[in-house]
Order: C-alpha cells, then sequence, then structure tokens
C-alpha cells in the first residue's frame, strides 16, 4: 500500500507534466483541477488562479465536485489536496469551510464480524479494524488541523456560517483553546446585532459539545464586561453566570455581582435595567448583596412604572404576600402537562409562532378598515405597520396604526426576553420559557381560552423592558383571577401601586398635545425654564426696557409673553421637554432639597388632586375613608422617596 510519503514523491515526479497556466483557457482549469494524474501543486495553482479569475460560485461548484468525490472514493491524493486547500492563504474562506468540512465527514467503515465466521477471518477482520481506526484517527486529526487554520481568517463570511465552522472546531479538545479565542473574538464583535450574539452564546447550551459550559462562560464573562455592548444584554450574561455557569473562583463571583449592582446604583441608566440589576442580585447574589439589592428594588418603587395591574413598581413585585401567591401559582403550573400537537409537545417556537399569528390576524383587520378609508392609493411612500400608501410626511396612516405597530413591537421584545432569560423561579426550577409554555398550556384549555388570551397578549405588553420576576409575577397574572388563582395585595399596597402608576403615567404623558403643561400650567412651564435660563431672561427682560413700553420693571408675565411671541411653537414645545426631563431628574432628589425639585413640584401639584378624586371614586366601597387618607398620606411619602 503507498504511503503518504510515497505519494507526495509521486506528486514531484508527475510535476514534469504541469501544463502551463498562462497558455491554458480559465475554462479548462476545472478539468485539470480534476485531473487526479497531474501533481498536487499544479492542481493547487490552477485552483488559486481559478478562485481569483472567477465569481465565487464557480470556484464553490468546483469544491463541491470534488468533496463528492472524496466522500466516494476516500482516495488519498483528494485527501492531500484538501488539506493543502485550506493551508493557501490565497483560498477564500469559503472554500477552506468546504473542504474541511469534507475532510472531517469522510471515515472508512469496519468490517461487520459475524459469529458464522471462521476464527481466522475473525482474527484477519480484527486487525483491519484496528488499522481502520487508526487510519480514521490520524484523519480527523489532520481534518480538524485543516479546519483549525481556515478558523484563523473567516473574512467575509456570513456570521451564521462562521459560528458553525467555529462550533465544530470545539467538538476537538485538542484545539479547545484556538476555537475559544475564535469564538471570544466572533462575540466581541460590536458590528454584529448585540441581541444575535447574545443568543448565538446560548444557542451553544443545544450544541452536542462536551465543553459548552467552558466556553458559554468565557463568552459571558466578555460580554459582561464589554462596555460597547448593551446593559440589557451584559445583565442577561450576568444573570447566565451567577444562575449556571460553574464559577469556582470567588473572585469572579464578587466581581460579577459589583459590576451587576453598579448597573442597579447607576442613576443614569434607566428605571428597568436598574431594577433588572438588582433584581438578578436578589434572586442569586450572595446573601449581603442580596440585602443591598432589596433596598435598591425598594427605592426604585418610586420611578417608572406602569398603571394597568399590581405590578407598577419595582417594590410590588417583590411584595412578600405576592411573592408567596406567585410560588403557590408556580407550584399549581408544576402539575400541567405541556400541551401536545400531534406526538409532540409544544416548544416555544411553537408557542410565540402562535401569537405572530394573532398579530398577524389583528394587522389584516387593520389593514382592511385603512383600505376602505386610503386617500393616497398612488403614494410612494408606505405605512411602517400596515404598509399601505401614505403622505411623504407622516410614518403611520393612522393613529390606530401607530398604536398597533407599538404595541406589537413592546410584545415582541417581551417574547424576546423570554426566550433568553436564564433566571430558575421556586424549587420547580421553572424558567421563563417554562412558566410562559405551562401558561399557554392552560389557558388553551380553559373555558375562558379567548379572555385569557387577551390578557395574555396585554401581560406581554406590559411587562416588555421589566425584570426577570416582573416577567414572572405578570406571567402569571394571566390566570389570576380565573378559578381560584389570585395573586394577593394589601389594600394599602394596592392604593400605593395605583397611585404611584398613575403619576409615573402622567409624566410620560407631559409632552403629549392635550397635555396640561402645554394649556393650563403652559405659563408656568415657561416661567421654569426662563428662571433656569438666566442669559435668555435677562435679554428678554433688556429687550422690554429698551422699548419704553413698560417703564417699571417688566412682569413674569410680560416676560414670558415677549419670549413666545416669536417661534411660539417651537420654544414651547422645547420648553415642555425640557420640563419633562427635569421632572425625571428630580424624582430621586430627596424631598428634603426643596429648592432642587421645583419641575417635580410643578408636576405633582398639578396631578396630585385629580389622582386623588380618581382613586377615591375606585376605593371608597372598600375602605374607610380614615383609612383612605392614611393610604394616601402613605403613597405620597413612598412616592417623594421619605420611605
Amino acid at each position: 500500500m503507498s504511503t503518504l510519503i510515497d505519494l507526495e514523491d509521486k506528486q514531484e515526479f508527475l510535476e514534469n507534466k504541469e501544463p502551463p497556466i498562462n497558455e491554458t483557457e480559465i475554462t479548462d482549469f476545472p478539468k485539470i483541477i480534476r485531473d487526479l494524474s497531474l501533481s498536487n501543486n499544479t492542481r493547487l495553482n490552477f485552483f488559486t488562479e481559478y478562485c481569483k479569475g472567477m465569481e465565487i460560485e464557480y470556484p464553490l461548484e468546483l469544491i463541491s465536485g470534488l468533496t463528492g468525490m472524496y466522500q466516494f472514493s476516500g482516495t488519498k491524493i483528494l485527501e492531500i489536496f484538501l488539506y493543502d486547500l485550506c493551508t493557501l492563504s490565497d483560498i477564500p474562506p469559503i472554500i477552506k469551510i468546504e473542504a474541511a468540512k469534507s475532510l472531517l465527514a469522510f471515515s472508512e467503515d469496519e468490517e461487520d464480524i459475524n459469529e458464522n465466521d471462521e476464527e481466522s477471518l475473525k482474527e484477519i477482520k480484527k486487525e483491519s479494524n484496528i488499522a481502520v481506526r487508526n487510519r480514521n484517527e490520524l484523519r480527523t486529526k489532520r481534518a480538524y488541523n485543516a479546519l483549525n487554520n481556515t478558523c484563523c481568517n473567516l473574512t467575509g463570511i456570513p456570521t451564521p456560517c462562521k459560528i458553525e465552522t467555529i462550533v465544530t472546531l470545539m467538538a476537538c479538545t485538542q484545539y479547545k483553546m484556538e476555537a475559544d479565542t475564535y469564538f471570544r473574538q466572533l462575540i466581541a464583535d460590536s458590528t454584529i446585532n448585540c441581541d444575535y450574539r447574545y443568543k448565538s452564546i446560548l444557542s451553544l447550551e443545544r450544541k452536542n459539545i462536551s465543553s459548552s459550559e467552558f466556553f458559554i462562560k468565557n463568552a459571558c464573562l466578555d460580554f459582561l464586561d464589554d462596555s460597547y455592548n448593551l446593559v440589557y444584554y451584559r445583565i442577561l450574561a450576568g444573570q447566565y453566570l451567577l444562575q449556571k455557569s460553574p464559577l469556582d473562583d470567588a473572585k469572579i463571583r464578587d466581581d460579577i455581582e459589583f459590576k451587576l449592582l453598579t448597573f442597579a446604583r447607576d442613576q443614569d441608566l434607566d428605571y428597568d435595567r436598574r431594577a433588572d440589576a438588582a433584581d438578578v442580585i436578589l434572586n442569586v447574589g450572595c446573601e449581603y448583596n442580596k440585602i443591598i439589592a432589596r433596598s435598591i428594588i425598594m427605592s426604585l418603587g418610586t420611578v417608572g412604572g406602569n398603571v394597568k395591574t399590581i405590578f407598577d413598581n419595582a417594590q410590588n413585585v417583590h411584595n412578600e404576600k405576592i411573592e408567596e401567591s406567585v410560588a403557590e401559582v408556580l407550584e399549581f403550573l408544576s402539575t400541567i402537562d405541556l400541551l401536545k400537537i400531534g406526538d409532540n409537545y409544544i416548544d416555544f417556537d411553537y408557542a410565540n409562532a402562535q401569537i405572530e399569528l394573532i398579530l398577524k390576524d389583528r394587522k389584516e383587520h387593520i389593514v382592511q378598515n385603512n383600505r376602505i378609508k386610503n386617500t393616497h392609493p398612488n403614494n410612494s411612500k408606505k405605512c411602517k405597520y400596515c404598509e399601505l400608501c401614505i403622505q411623504e410626511e407622516h410614518e403611520y396612516c393612522t393613529s390606530e396604526c401607530t398604536l398597533a405597530d407599538e404595541r406589537q413591537q413592546r410584545i415582541r421584545v417581551a417574547l424576546n426576553r423570554i426566550y433568553i432569560d436564564r433566571a430558575l423561579y421556586s424549587k420547580y426550577n421553572n424558567t421563563l420559557v417554562n412558566i410562559f409554555l405551562k401558561i399557554y398550556s392552560y389557558l388553551q384549555t380553559h373555558d375562558s381560552k379567548d379572555e385569557m388570551t387577551t390578557r395574555l397578549l396585554e401581560e406581554l405588553e406590559e411587562m416588555s423592558g421589566t425584570c426577570s420576576t416582573g416577567f414572572a409575577s405578570r406571567l402569571i397574572n394571566v390566570i389570576s383571577g380565573f378559578g381560584d388563582f389570585n395573586i394577593r395585595i394589601s389594600w394599602s399596597d394596592q392604593l400605593v401601586a395605583n397611585f404611584t402608576g398613575r403619576l409615573n403615567a402622567m409624566v410620560r404623558k407631559i409632552t403629549e398635545q392635550d397635555s396640561i403643561f402645554r394649556t393650563g400650567k403652559l405659563h408656568d412651564v415657561i416661567e421654569l425654564w426662563l428662571n433656569t435660563h438666566c442669559a435668555v431672561k435677562n435679554s428678554v427682560i433688556y429687550k422690554l426696557t429698551a422699548s419704553k413700553s413698560i417703564t417699571d420693571r417688566p412682569k413674569m408675565t410680560d416676560i414670558v409673553a415677549e419670549y413666545l411671541s416669536t417661534d411660539r411653537e417651537d420654544k414651547i414645545t422645547s420648553c415642555i421637554e425640557d420640563f419633562a426631563e427635569q421632572v425625571y431628574n428630580e424624582m430621586t432628589i430627596k424631598s428634603s432639597h426643596f429648592s432642587n425639585r421645583q419641575h417635580f413640584l410643578l408636576f405633582f401639584r398639578a396631578n396630585m388632586l385629580a389622582i386623588r378624586e380618581e382613586l377615591y371614586e375606585e376605593f371608597k366601597n372598600y375602605i374607610s375613608d380614615v383609612d383612605f387618607d392614611l393610604y394616601i398620606r402613605k403613597a405620597i411619602m413612598i412616592y417623594e422617596g421619605d420611605i
């Protein structure tokens, strides 16, 4: 049998037959490359020039034929040729990938040893099989070496293909460290979508890799440390590390918790991100840091939030009574079997697809209504939601489309978070995906299926952007009130939650066209803005006194009127936007610092009485007037940060 060295000597001899490249038509190159009677170097040279002179689809077609020949024959000449392709710098990476994959895919079959075989034949087959295994082992070793050479440069390769190639190398323990380096370099590429990169890390869970924990841990550590990544995903990386990765080094765990607490304390981050970071520590941090995290969660209870349910501030989600009732529902969910479609249990992809169908049906209903009303059928610009033609200056054809698109996006953001979150809840170690699928399975067989499905979509919309525990609680809230399931909260906490939620909702409406700060409180807003922009205010005063239309020092009413006498709408919009921003900033300032909270106090005074009257009408049949006044005072103190 010829050895590898014998074949290489033969190749050198055959080089004398090498046809001249410059005198050969490029269309004849494939024929020469497939001619195994020519030397390996000759065919490599022709292949290199063929790649340079032709569009990539032609070399791809050629390599596909060569790899097919190798899989069929296993000839050593083709094996050497494919291996050498992977070592040449001038060969496109996509060609190298195909060559390396082919080398990995081929193996010789061992002979079957039958009971009826004679002993001498059995011995011959055993010896033959040992030789086959040795050759296969050597082939595999060389194939992984070729793949490692290929992974050194994957320029121009689509990201999914890069990941697949690197993951293939991860299966080889000899190149474990190299594969780790390649994967971490890819994960650090900020030109790739942050969500996609983080999901790529999680995808290793589903790969058949013995060291997947090693690769995931290192990638998550890099992801958490990279300040160019979105904080949302950095927090998730920290959550994964604390929840699922083996962290034998106490310093690494301490560093992760420190970074998460830094996010939780960072007042430049938005409310939901701070709550998210604190929530991770509260669930999987050390006992000391859990105390700090709970304190942060409680302090965040007066900032942000939504209006609809008891989950309107960070504090409520971590209210002990809510936590107990949520735990009870989680225990019940553990007894529910997942819905079966045919012989298979549903998974996240199935449930997600069903929700997308509901969103599609809603969209089609809106499209039908809008098509009837559409007055711009020939315009080139299209509505971002229903895709009907609209006027050039608009993004959406109706306010209904605007709201529907916003809701659709929030629902998709929530579903994405459910998919990538790895927090575990209750003694049954439920993930958000598991809770979601259990809830979905439960409502599919319930008498109130339609109502619960609507509730599910509402909760998905409202939970978008909240912390992990908020997601779990809101998912459970889908079945709250149906059957024996209710999430319990005291009247005091309910009133505090409603007060906080409604005030926070009013903050978000400051800049809207029908806002009170554009009508009855507009003068106050402009006055505050002028008082904080003294140079502008003084120039207006100077203008008024210079005109001699006012002999005494101008009153504030005159100053505001003069300031708005030109570019009125632009100035009003600018002042109101600044006012809204200052209200947000001043929310976290202690009430004792009165002079530093002028914007917030104007906002608070403008809305507090109306909200109090609304709440009184809603709660008067359930609690006494004395209790109502007591709870309202408590709500105000909590909102102002005094409790």
